[in-house]
């Protein structure tokens, strides 16, 4: 598995940007003396779970293991809002000496970038995966569900503090929560966030697909 992952570019994008941010950030640990951002690395390993889950739903795709990827393709939906979510976190930015505030503001904006791009790799996998299953035109689908998704998870993660997992744990309390928090502030962030991952994903996500698709 490891060669397949260093000849996928997109794994290897993500790689390289978590690498990097995990570096600059035992760098400024190492200059100031503690992990101020040390919470960015479980939210880049969250990140990380949708492209992970995608990866599995290819090969149940081709072996048309319906009941699995359809598990796998629910977990990954719920998932999908923590890659792009990390653009949020820029919201952390603040002067904390003695580290220059240039140097956070390019350790979050690597974070922020590595999660966009987990999200656009992960869409674009999945989206592989349903075309493989069913055909080209329906796979479509997948963004134009997943992103808008995305867009409104990513507004009740911030604004409304709850997690994929709740939607497991206490899904009618989710509900009450989602229904209740509906407003002029929910649309503009749920649509703000929506169309920054389908700017990414739409300049990213199936350029590299096919580029993955003929190695």
């Amino acid at each position: 598995q490891a060669p397949r992952m260093l000849r996928d570019r997109g794994l290897l994008t993500v790689s390289l940007g978590t690498a990097l941010f995990l570096a600059a950030l035992a760098a400024r640990g190492w200059h100031a003396g503690h992990l101020r951002y040390g919470f960015l690395i479980w939210n880049l390993f969250l990140a990380w779970v949708p492209l992970l889950l995608a990866l599995v739903a290819e090969p149940l795709a081709a072996r048309r293991r319906d009941l699995s990827l359809l598990a796998v393709a629910a977990a990954w939906l719920l998932f999908l809002p923590n890659a792009p979510y990390v653009v949020t976190d820029l919201m952390h930015l603040r002067r904390v000496p003695p580290t220059p505030l240039w140097y956070d503001a390019i350790l979050l904006g690597i974070a922020a970038t590595t999660g966009l791009l987990a999200g656009a790799f992960a869409l674009a996998r999945m989206q592989s995966a349903v075309a493989v299953r069913v055909s080209d035109r329906a796979s479509w689908l997948v963004p134009l569900v997943a992103i808008p998704a995305s867009g409104l998870g990513i507004y009740l993660g911030r604004f409304e503090r709850l997690n994929s997992w709740d939607a497991l744990l206490h899904p009618l309390a989710v509900l009450r929560s989602v229904l209740g928090s509906l407003g002029p502030r929910a649309l503009v962030v749920s649509a703000a966030m929506a169309g920054l991952f389908a700017m990414v994903y739409l300049a990213l996500g199936p350029t590299m697909e096919r580029s993955r698709r003929r190695t």
